[in-house]
């Protein structure tokens, strides 16, 4: 079970960490980050 909560405050930090980057880095938040880069994979467009 610690080692559970352990990796779970790991990841949490290191998402925080990211978002932080994305924002003053690029001036994006990681949901539009995301977003785009799944639209990269497909240069073709996706249908809905």
């Amino acid at each position: 079970m610690r080692l559970w909560l352990r990796l779970l405050t790991c990841t949490q930090l290191l998402e925080r960490h990211m978002r932080n980057l994305l924002r003053l880095r690029f001036g994006t938040t990681l949901p539009r980050f995301d977003l785009m880069s799944r639209l990269e994979r497909y240069p073709e467009g996706l249908k809905m």
